[in-house]
């Protein structure tokens, strides 16, 4: 091939170049997207399959409910054992001096804790996926789960069917009150001691076997929580509201707060603290 020839191919070439950096650049695009797109399938997957295994692991508490066994009986026998002790070392620091006052005070404090004792229903709360029940032999209550409850942390121990009577523990602090005021104005010092005596021993059998109590099941000291029980409380229209009270281990404690932050989504150890069940 001449000279000639040679070149004028060379400029037509040049002339008719196909334009494929536009082609190119799309191609380079499409790809780009096609990445993104595939990305974005496989995040989609990876977060249905997510969601399908926690389904897979929610707990089904129709199948696998919650049991409160009662733990009154235990705290109550806590409780009458302390008593017992506290009587004991009133005779022993009063020297058995026999008074109108000591005699008073050891009894009532004894009828107050063999009542606490004496009354210990064979009881259990069953978590479910819609309700909350309390059994024992004489009454059965249900809670719905719904948006409206009220989860309290508290220190109040009672968790049967007491009735709300703020007339009655009027009249119970006003004679307590004129009792001590008496002790102490007849009998001095040695009355204002037993006075204070009789108060500790009173605080320390409504607060110390519910810590007692948590040791021994945890078999620690270190989840002990003062406001160990939960209450559940629902208030009802034209009845009385509804409450259940219950004082669970540390491990029993982790399944209830799960139970909760599944049905309702309130964390039981970021609810308020309580100390009295019927000041709500």
């Amino acid at each position: 091939m001449s000279d000639d020839k040679r070149e004028k191919l060379r400029e037509y070439l040049r002339n008719n170049r196909p334009k494929n950096s536009v082609n190119l650049g799309n191609n380079s695009n499409n790809k780009e997207n096609s990445n993104k797109n595939l990305e974005n399938d496989l995040n989609l997957d990876n977060s249905q399959i997510s969601n399908n295994k926690i389904n897979l692991n929610k707990r089904d508490y129709d199948k696998e409910p919650i049991v409160i066994e009662n733990n009154v009986i235990l705290v109550n026998f806590i409780a009458l054992i302390i008593g017992i002790f506290f009587i004991i070392a009133i005779f022993l620091f009063f020297k058995l001096h026999e008074t109108t006052n000591s005699s008073f005070g050891s009894f009532s404090g004894l009828v107050a804790i063999l009542v606490a004792f004496l009354n210990r229903q064979s009881s259990k709360i069953i978590f479910k996926n819609k309700s909350i029940k309390f059994i024992d032999t004489d009454h059965e209550k249900e809670i719905k789960i719904n948006k409206y409850l009220k989860i309290f942390q508290t220190s109040d121990t009672r968790t049967n069917f007491l009735e709300k009577d703020e007339y009655l523990f009027s009249i119970v602090m006003i004679i307590v009150i004129f009792w001590a005021f008496i002790t102490i104005l007849i009998d001095g010092i040695k009355g204002f001691l037993f006075v204070v005596f009789f108060i500790c021993m009173i605080y320390t059998i409504l607060f110390l076997p519910s810590l007692i109590f948590q040791t021994l099941k945890n078999k620690s000291i270190k989840n002990v929580k003062f406001y160990g029980n939960i209450l559940v409380w629902t208030f009802k229209y034209g009845n009385k509201d509804e409450y259940i009270n219950m004082l669970p281990n540390y491990a029993q404690r982790i399944e209830i707060r799960e139970y909760f932050l599944e049905k309702i989504g309130i964390d039981i150890d970021k609810t308020l603290k309580i100390r009295n069940i019927f000041k709500i």
